[in-house]
């Protein structure tokens, strides 16, 4: 699911979040404490890890969360737990971690350093909660990286990846095709996955939830008459209106518009790429 809206002038969308305030808050009282270049210390976490495997191909089960192991008193696997690599051969896992490094640099360039550190350790906090569930379970960070991921589509769903370094895609496929993948979990996997699925991104969720309403709010009105639709054909009013430079739709036909995720306005493709939230 793309959640940057690609049409249609969602009111809803111009309401504050309160999450938006409530980070705000907390970026004000707490913001010293944001760890620089997160991603790029978890990378090279996971390169030690991947290191040690090759010496010993069970070390990576010591840092996994396991539940029932930490209430015995192995409390770095609350941690740890994240900064195992995915299981791939070495050429694929260095394009795998530095695809993530665009990812986290991309984020933390839109969001800030807090904001990206929160959003991390929401899904570690989730995570946790999944580990609490079921403590007998191992658990990888694979989901917070895909909440990432889906994160990064979402506000860059016009990216471009090379597949087998010759097949280019735009990510936002590819985020379709990971929503597609956490929903036939939700239908055919094991309870404790089909859990780990959906809690684990809860952090894309909150951050993400006025796109996302705002996204249904428009598969709505694609389904329903829209009340602008007669409007429009008579030239009474213009369906899309950009905030910065005050375009709208009925001055160019081949204007995209879009809101965003963060502040919720509407914008022109052009404005939307260098407006600022302040």
């Amino acid at each position: 699911m793309n959640v940057i809206v690609l049409c249609g002038k969602i009111h809803i969308m111009k309401k504050r979040y309160w999450f938006d305030d409530a980070v705000e808050k907390l970026d004000h009282s707490f913001g010293h404490l944001a760890i620089n270049n997160l991603i790029l210390y978890i990378i090279g976490f996971m390169v030690i890890v991947y290191s040690l495997t090759l010496v010993n191909p069970s070390y990576d089960y010591a840092l996994m969360l396991i539940m029932s192991e930490v209430f015995k008193g192995q409390v770095w696997r609350l941690i740890t737990y994240v900064f195992i690599p995915p299981p791939l051969g070495v050429i694929f896992l260095f394009f795998a971690l530095y695809f993530l490094y665009i990812i986290g640099s991309a984020l933390e360039r839109e969001w800030g350093s807090f904001r990206l550190n929160l959003f991390f350790l929401i899904g570690m906090i989730c995570t946790t909660f999944i580990g609490i569930i079921f403590p007998r379970q191992a658990i990888t960070g694979g989901y917070i990286i895909l909440s990432l991921f889906l994160a990064f589509a979402a506000l860059y769903p016009d990216f471009e990846v090379y597949i087998f370094f010759l097949i280019p895609i735009k990510v936002k496929y590819l985020g379709y095709l990971s929503w597609f993948s956490i929903i036939m979990t939700l239908g055919f996997a094991p309870w404790a996955m089909k859990c780990a699925s959906i809690i684990s991104v809860m952090n894309y969720l909150l951050f993400f939830w006025p796109s996302i309403l705002a996204n249904a709010k428009l598969m709505y009105h694609g389904w329903k008459p829209s009340p602008y639709s007669s409007k429009r054909a008579k030239g009474e009013e213009a369906f899309h209106k950009c905030t910065a430079c005050k375009k709208t739709d009925r001055d160019d036909e081949s204007l995209d518009f879009r809101v965003c995720s963060v502040c919720g306005h509407e914008y022109c493709e052009q404005c939307i790429k260098g407006h600022s939230h302040k």
